[in-house]
């Protein structure tokens, strides 16, 4: 008789307590449940890597290295990073005021992501609507940045964009020391 009295005692502490445990985390609105996935960040170069600083210097923007912090971040993390920011450019008030020109506003602010070569292809599409970095006269509704392959000092990552059907761009970005640049940006056909 001692042994089921126990048993019911431990079994009604435990449902006091585990009820308890429960109520709290589910009633209380400044509990965070821990994620099941680790969420990666977004690799977007600290204020100082970046080439564009303030307004007054959009003019004199050239491709340049960032300084190298030693260690190499993979071609998708770049990618990942440089099209998140860009597509916050694209769509940013500042790029789409009257007499501005989107595709010169960003792809200057951008300029550290560029090899030289493909930064001279983006400055040649400042006088046509058409973004050779996005493909399109207009950004998508969304983008997806998806691994490619990495071959020495090149490699392929590939951005799917969503308008009404979805497309895959290739970028192709080479290796200089120890940073990744983009080379250039294939459109589908």
């Amino acid at each position: 008789m001692n042994k089921i009295i126990i048993i019911a005692v431990v079994f009604i502490f435990l449902a006091v307590g585990l009820g308890y445990f429960l109520g709290k985390t589910t009633s209380n609105p400044t509990s965070v449940p821990t994620p099941a996935i680790e969420v990666p960040t977004l690799y977007v170069p600290p204020p100082t890597q970046r080439v564009f600083q303030n307004p007054t210097e959009v003019a004199t923007i050239e491709p340049t290295n960032a300084p190298s912090s030693g260690t190499t971040i993979s071609p998708v993390t770049i990618v990942r990073g440089f099209y998140n920011s860009y597509f916050d450019c694209v769509n940013s008030d500042e790029a789409n005021a009257p007499g501005k020109n989107r595709i010169q506003v960003c792809g200057q602010r951008h300029a550290q992501y560029f090899s030289a070569a493909f930064y001279s292809k983006v400055k040649e599409a400042y006088t046509h609507p058409y973004d050779p970095i996005l493909c399109a006269q207009a950004p998508p509704v969304s983008l997806v940045v998806r691994p490619g392959t990495v071959i020495g000092n090149t490699a392929t990552v590939f951005v799917l964009e969503k308008y009404v059907n979805q497309t895959t761009l290739t970028v192709n970005l080479e290796k200089s020391q120890t940073d990744w640049f983009i080379k250039d940006v294939q459109c589908p056909q």
